[in-house]
């Protein structure tokens, strides 16, 4: 094989057509490449004076009507076409500038720059941009060994590089394969794992009967054979596996009955020992009955004297109202009746469902509170309680808007929750025992 000549640059056709002006520009055409025979005089004639190279697009420029290119003018200056040069020049015989190389190409110079775009001989690069420069002429072959050339594979139609090609079919899917079992079968390499899991006569798989102990691997195409060779040994495996499964409830049943028995024996030991504390309750529950009996009967004994005694105590030592209380009816239209209970009676008071009768004391006389109505709180004397009545004494019966009541002391007689309560109004003040749940 012939060795491929090695080049460092690619050609331009600027620099094979054109002559390099000294300010890097490009002027008129290498008078080189013309095969026409031309006297001296005539080759002046067309040579620019500024390049030296035969003039492209010819100018007589200026005052002196020098000859130059159109390219090599400066800007501004005044020129006029050369029209016969114009004409005449393109159609000059030229050869190709790469005739050194070995081409033969002549024709007219207007048609040069054309032929460098097929000439063999121009150096180029790969187009697949492998670095490599390269004549044109050994294009062909240097694609074909390329390491950046694509090529399209046969089998899937993925556009990969020529140099990566031979990889590329050992992982294609669609490469035609045999099968791996060498089974003989011949198929996609993407057909080929569905094949082997369930069509291979080679492929190795389980024995129907592996769930009652048969343990042997057999090829799929010699299950039939295995299972008519073995069909004692499997039936004896599917009895053995029966009685293991019979054995194995009868544990379980033996296991669930003992596990009864002991829940049985822990809820009775648990029922025994709830009833022992039931019992102890009772006798507890009666114990404190008896207590609460006797306690009852001497706290009734000494509740008349206890209430006398604060009777007396708060007639003789409450001080006189020298100063009036806030009126009373203003506050009567914001309080809300509250419903009065059963029937009951208590000393110093009397209850019922319509009216209530409450003995007090005051300055000078023993007085009542009839048709008695207890009221809530008012908004404005958060924590003074407030009643409605009629007054009656030796006096007479006055209608009263209101009764304050100061405090009140609550305690309990046999169960019964009790209260005195302690009242001033512009009049008098005193204090009364009541059942606090009936009013």
């Amino acid at each position: 094989m012939a060795t491929r000549k090695t080049y460092n640059s690619v050609d331009t056709k600027n620099n094979l057509l054109l002559v390099e002006r000294t300010d890097g520009g490009f002027g008129g055409y290498n008078a080189d490449l013309l095969v026409d025979s031309l006297s001296a005089l005539e080759l002046q004639l067309l040579v620019c004076t500024k390049c030296n190279g035969v003039m492209n697009q010819a100018c007589q420029v200026g005052e002196d009507q020098l000859h130059m290119c159109e390219s090599c003018m400066d800007e501004g200056d005044e020129f006029q076409p050369m029209k016969l040069s114009r004409n005449s020049i393109p159609g000059l015989k030229s050869k190709c500038p790469l005739d050194t190389r070995g081409c033969m190409w002549s024709g007219p110079l207007a048609e040069t720059e054309a032929h460098l775009d097929e000439c063999q001989e121009f150096v180029i690069n790969c187009p697949n941009e492998c670095e490599i420069i390269i004549k044109r002429s050994e294009l062909e072959n240097h694609l074909t060994e390329c390491k950046l050339l694509k090529v399209e594979c046969e089998h899937c139609g993925l556009r990969i590089l020529n140099s990566d090609l031979e990889v590329h079919h050992e992982e294609c899917l669609d490469i035609q394969i045999t099968c791996p079992n060498e089974c003989s079968v011949t198929l996609k390499r993407c057909e080929s794992e569905d094949h082997v899991a369930t069509d291979c006569p080679n492929t190795l798989i389980n024995c129907p009967f592996k769930a009652f102990g048969c343990k042997e691997l057999v090829k799929r195409g010699e299950l039939d054979q295995h299972q008519q060779d073995s069909e004692s040994k499997h039936t004896q495996l599917q009895l053995n596996f029966a009685l293991s499964k019979i054995e194995s409830m009868e544990e379980n049943r033996k296991k669930a009955e003992k596990q009864y028995a002991e829940d049985v024996a822990e809820l009775k030991e648990r029922l025994d020992t709830q009833e022992e504390t039931i019992i102890g309750l009772e006798q507890e529950k009666s114990q404190l009955s008896s207590k609460l009996q006797t306690n009852r009967k001497g706290s009734s004994n000494s509740l008349t004297g206890s209430v006398e005694l604060i009777h007396d105590n708060m007639r003789y030592s409450s001080p006189s109202l020298s100063t009036p209380s806030p009126s009373l009816e203003d506050l009567a239209s914001s309080i809300v009746i509250k419903n009065i209970g059963s029937t009951v009676e208590y000393k110093n008071i009397i209850t019922t469902t319509e009216k209530v009768v409450i003995h007090f004391f005051d300055n000078s006389s023993v007085s009542q509170i009839i048709n008695f109505q207890y009221k809530q709180t008012s908004a404005m004397y958060p924590n003074i309680k407030f009643c409605q009545a009629n007054v009656s004494n030796d006096r007479g019966i006055s209608k009263v808007a209101g009764v304050k009541f100061t405090h009140e002391i609550h305690f309990y007689n046999q169960g019964v929750k009790m209260s005195i309560l302690r009242w001033k109004d512009q009049e008098s003040y005193g204090s009364a025992l009541y059942n606090l749940d009936t009013i």
